[in-house]
């Protein structure tokens, strides 16, 4: 039986691109000037990074990445330490989502999902591979953060795809993994919804099909979630 659906932010309840294209090009260039690289191996770092025409590709480091994970791959050619560059891009980002018009980046749909899930009783999760201060800055902005009962971020557990915030969330309710499902953009999302139930994959584009190919169940909307929990509860029985 699933007693709780557990979310991914960036890409799946906020629209990625509308929130993380500017702060994230803008902290990447800042970081590049410290740097030997010429323009062109920088922007051809960055597209490896997914940065391609000052917008982040949906699955690559930088989308789904924590920010601990970007510090460390950008420490390879930045002269500075892992924690120096670390604190560099969550101020960046913490910058950023302080002055944002954060309501209007909410996905269709996610407030409607959200308010059926806890009038049905529901455990409303969620786990972000984002940093604790953003998250709650995001998340308050937003007037989502009430819905949730558990929201477990990077520098507070492992990021994703370790499953220890899922075993937080067993722990603090008295669940098991198999009661839980997981619904998310990307295919670290999909790695970690493995340990649950089942992986519901978002793609609001076509082309964005083949990074949640690993999911039990694809969707291009939100609004078609509570068939599928009811339908995952029709099989237990």
């Amino acid at each position: 039986m699933i007693k709780a659906i557990i979310f991914d932010k960036d890409g799946t309840i906020l629209e990625l691109g509308a929130t993380w294209d500017e702060p994230t090009v803008i902290a990447f260039n800042r970081l590049m000037e410290l740097t030997d690289l010429t323009i062109a191996e920088a922007k051809a770092y960055g597209e490896k990074l997914g940065i391609v025409d000052g917008k982040i590709l949906p699955n690559s480091l930088f989308a789904a990445g924590s920010v601990l994970e970007q510090a460390e791959e950008l420490s390879k050619v930045v002269p500075l330490s892992i924690e120096v560059i670390n604190d560099s891009l969550e101020q960046d980002y913490l910058n950023f989502a302080k002055s944002a018009d954060v309501k209007s980046l909410i996905v269709k749909g996610t407030e409607e999902l959200l308010k059926y899930l806890k009038d049905q009783n529901y455990i409303i999760g969620l786990v972000t591979n984002d940093q604790r201060d953003i998250t709650n800055v995001m998340l308050e902005s937003s007037e989502l953060i009430s819905y949730f009962d558990f929201i477990g971020c990077a520098d507070d557990y492992h990021a994703k795809p370790n499953p220890a915030a899922l075993h937080e969330i067993a722990k603090r309710f008295d669940l098991t993994l198999d009661e839980m499902v997981y619904v998310g953009d990307s295919a670290v999302d999909m790695e970690y919804a493995k340990f649950t139930a089942a992986g519901i994959g978002v793609a609001y584009e076509e082309d964005h099909r083949d990074h949640v190919r690993e999911a039990n169940y694809i969707v291009s909307e939100l609004s078609v979630i509570p068939e599928i929990i009811e339908a995952l509860n029709k099989i237990e029985k």
